[in-house]
């Protein structure tokens, strides 16, 4: 089933309900985002193999060659595809949408059910909602881009400790130490070319990683906060519905809910 934007913005978008197991090879004219809504699947591309799970968010540049195994049926994907304005509107920001990145997390689950809203709305206003989502989007997708070629060792470092310690107990001092450089230094330079703190970045790891512990697992939530890096479980909920914007019961209880699609 495609579902069609409204024809007055400039971005393409889509979504797809896949009943088939197998998508052959293929390519798009234009870079695109995934969003993983329901289900899961296998990517072959570039030579590699990508698993692809339900709440994750993929970017694929123009031109990718790709082909898809679906794990199940009826698995739902919403695409969003930007055309040459807009690539011209995002390259004039200092944004890059030319290289494939896979991320996940609450706030970017959160888009791509708001933008599934609105693509269903018969609303003159859809269009105007949906460019203002995208754009979210794209700064979302562009923070979350490995470190360039230009960018120095100690950020790059930085980037793989939190990856690797969120759920951890950290101060500054101790991710400055691990990055080898002063703490004031890595506090006002990750601010500058992450575009949010070093406790923002933590914090939505960790909302990512309970995000996908609430969709694939029935474990109680206060145990999920808990092994998340939270104090307790009000902690994770006031920082998860500031993310997210919704609680975690109410996030579990979303993604869980059949789609009107189905």
């Amino acid at each position: 089933m495609i579902t069609p934007s409204p024809s007055a913005t400039e971005v393409q978008i889509y979504a797809v309900l896949h009943e088939r197991r197998h998508i052959p090879w293929h390519s798009h004219e234009w870079p695109y985002v995934t969003f993983v809504l329901r289900g899961a699947y296998t990517e072959q591309c570039s030579g590699c193999s990508f698993d692809i799970g339900e709440g994750d968010v993929v970017l694929h540049g123009a031109g990718e060659s790709h082909a898809d195994r679906m794990h199940e049926t009826a698995s739902l994907l919403l695409n969003l595809e930007f055309t040459q304005p807009w690539l011209e509107r995002i390259d004039a920001c200092g944004g890059r949408l030319d290289a494939r990145v896979t991320v996940n997390g609450g706030y970017r689950l959160q888009l791509g059910a708001r933008l599934h809203r609105e693509v269903r709305r018969d609303d003159p206003l859809a269009a105007l909602c949906i460019e203002a989502i995208a754009l979210e989007l794209v700064a979302e997708v562009s923070r979350s881009r490995p470190p360039g070629p230009d960018s120095p060792r100690w950020f790059g470092r930085t980037l793989d400790y939190l990856e690797a310690n969120f759920r951890d107990e950290l101060t500054l001092a101790r991710i400055a130490a691990a990055a080898g450089v002063h703490p004031v230094h890595l506090a006002r330079d990750f601010r500058r070319r992450q575009g949010i703190t070093v406790g923002d970045y933590v914090r939505s790891l960790r909302v990512g990683w309970a995000c996908r512990e609430l969709i694939a697992t029935d474990r109680p939530i206060i145990d999920i906060a808990m092994q998340a890096g939270f104090c307790d479980q009000s902690h994770m909920t006031r920082v998860f519905r500031r993310q997210a914007g919704l609680t975690p019961t109410q996030f579990r209880a979303q993604r869980r809910r059949p789609s009107p699609d189905r």
